[in-house]
């Protein structure tokens, strides 16, 4: 691990805010990038509490967060997403770092690895599947609560409106910002079969229950969560 990979960086950030039963999120900013982020936080049946895309935090969010439970699971997302996963593994050092097994040698440049997502155990509440036709470097969560169903995604899909400025101009470019989509950088990088993608989409969208869909960055999908899902498919 590098030497700062453990240090607890509080960029600018949101309040934890409550999304569902069971279910939080905080939004928070990126060094030097207008792209925002979300670190995803269930409660597990047994009490603990699941972790993606972890984001250091001020002293009042942190306290709220340690509040619902003990941290147990904390997901790094992909490669890209590794920058406070050391730093909460050393707050919370009972908690299990939790990876893509084909992002594991990248992440453990950063934070020790104990479960890579073929490992995680099958709960009720809480599962995980490689997204389709990649390389094993991200995947989908899958949560449920007396809701409904809630998917947690990463940079497979993208909700980033368009920004201003050469920062805005360089997203448009790239094909990354606008209505919900899978990103060309993310076809080149996460994805090599669209075709298994594309159908995996239209498998997610079928969820009877399903409330919400959120990507790793910005908007949280939760009006017709399926039939975005379906408009993202047919784009692909």
């Amino acid at each position: 691990m590098t030497a700062t990979s453990t240090l607890w960086l509080v960029l600018e950030h949101g309040p934890l805010e409550q999304l569902g039963p069971d279910l939080w999120r905080v939004e928070g900013s990126l060094p030097k990038m207008a792209l925002r982020r979300h670190m995803i936080v269930a409660r597990l049946k047994g009490g603990g509490l699941w972790v993606h895309n972890a984001i250091g935090v001020d002293d009042k969010t942190r306290l709220a967060l340690e509040a619902l439970g003990e941290v147990k699971y904390i997901v790094v997302p992909n490669h890209y997403h590794r920058l406070d996963g050391g730093a909460f593994s050393a707050r919370y050092p009972d908690a299990q770092v939790v990876a893509p097994k084909g992002a594991r040698h990248k992440i453990e440049e950063r934070v020790k690895v104990h479960l890579t997502y073929d490992e995680f155990p099958v709960l009720d509440e809480l599962r995980v599947a490689y997204v389709a036709g990649g390389k094993d470097l991200e995947g989908v969560w899958r949560f449920h609560s007396d809701e409904g169903t809630t998917l947690v995604f990463n940079d497979a899909l993208f909700n980033q409106p368009h920004l201003a400025g050469m920062e805005g101009f360089v997203f448009r470019l790239l094909g990354s910002s606008g209505p919900p989509k899978v990103t060309r950088v993310a076809r080149m990088a996460l994805i090599g079969k669209k075709k298994a993608f594309r159908a995996q989409l239209e498998e997610l969208a079928a969820i009877p229950d399903l409330v919400r869909v959120i990507p790793g960055h910005i908007d949280v999908i939760d009006e017709d969560p399926a039939g975005v899902l379906q408009q993202v498919a047919a784009r692909l």
